[in-house]
């Protein structure tokens, strides 16, 4: 067994952490921390980054770290931009934007999201 399995579940945990953290001076909790939904799935990306861990065999601290973070975070990234797509209904697949619709990108934009 590896015994980097706990940096990975705290890598793992790190997504989320950090979205609550930039969010710590809104006045009113977020709506989905008050969702089963949310909870089901910050387990599933526990498990997630420990089982990373686990398959890649990190060597070190900060390699288990790393992969506990980054597995979840490309995944719930992923299922994040997914759902906000699904639900707009505006854009619908396989079908280009119209030019006036399509966002104004800044050099910073990309970091922002």
């Amino acid at each position: 067994m590896n015994e980097f399995l706990l940096f990975g579940l705290i890598g793992g945990a790190l997504p989320d952490i950090l979205r609550m953290v930039n969010n710590r001076y809104q006045p009113a909790l977020p709506g989905y921390l008050r969702s089963g939904n949310f909870y089901v799935g910050f387990v599933l990306l526990l498990l997630l980054g420990m089982a990373t861990v686990q398959w890649l065999d990190a060597g070190s601290a900060t390699e288990a770290l790393s992969y506990g973070y980054s597995a979840p975070q490309v995944i719930s990234g992923l299922l994040g931009n997914f759902a906000k797509s699904a639900r707009s209904g505006s854009v619908k697949r396989n079908q280009p934007l119209i030019p006036e619709e399509q966002p104004a990108w800044g050099l910073l934009d990309f970091w922002k999201r």
